[in-house]
């Protein structure tokens, strides 16, 4: 992705890891350590249990969507949550929280970022946070979206599709 900090245009990657944390890095320096760091979820070895992120972030060229285990969003505490964030700072555009953990990535098309919390698919508006359409069965994965149709596999052996 890219940031402008310092009014300068900066090639920038980011990880998750299981402490919990999402590093953005500037590319040309990776050992210089992270431009910023933002707490994801809580920290832990088990992100089948709801601990850390092992969740691969995307980037709508404007904001990073991150996703993880348990936290807390305004007091209230979550069982995942997936939350935006400002490219250059890292600062919550918007925090939305979740029943369960996300396990796979975050696949995204404009306006829309698809993930598997648990069992469910959700669909959540990019600009809000806001949650536009979830489904429960036994779901497992990472969304992949294809010519205006979501897939998603299950742990039933099924594939479901969904017309965006």
């Amino acid at each position: 992705f890219t940031a402008t900090i310092n009014g300068t245009l900066q090639k920038m990657v980011g990880a998750v890891d299981k402490n919990g944390f999402y590093y953005a890095f500037n590319r040309a320096s990776l050992s210089s350590g992270p431009v910023w760091s933002k707490q994801i979820a809580g920290a832990g070895a088990c992100p089948q249990c709801g601990q850390g992120s092992i969740s691969s972030a995307v980037w709508d060229g404007s904001r990073i969507f991150v996703a993880g285990g348990t936290t807390s969003i305004n007091g209230a505490s979550c069982g995942g949550s997936v939350r935006a964030l400002d490219p250059a700072t890292g600062i919550f555009l918007w925090e939305t929280c979740l029943p369960k953990t996300v396990m796979g990535a975050i696949s995204e098309v404009p306006g829309v970022i698809a993930l598997v919390d648990g069992a469910n698919l959700t669909l959540i508006n990019t600009g809000s946070g806001a949650k536009l359409f979830n489904y429960s069965a036994h779901l497992y994965g990472t969304p992949s979206i294809s010519n205006g149709v979501l897939y998603v596999g299950s742990t039933t052996n099924q594939l479901y599709a969904f017309g965006m």
